[in-house]
């Protein structure tokens, strides 16, 4: 019953690391600013002129 308890433990552990890293790479992606609209706003900036 150790064994099965310990397992339980591990994948509970492995879920909870998992999920905050997937957690984590989402609030950095809707708080930093987008850079590639700016690289796109560039080139059409040196494109018209």
């Amino acid at each position: 019953m150790d064994t099965f308890i310990g397992l339980l433990e591990i994948t509970a552990w492995i879920i909870a690391v998992t999920a905050l890293a997937a957690l984590l790479t989402l609030a950095m992606i809707k708080i930093t600013p987008d850079r590639s609209k700016k690289k796109d706003e560039a080139a059409d900036d040196a494109a018209e002129s």
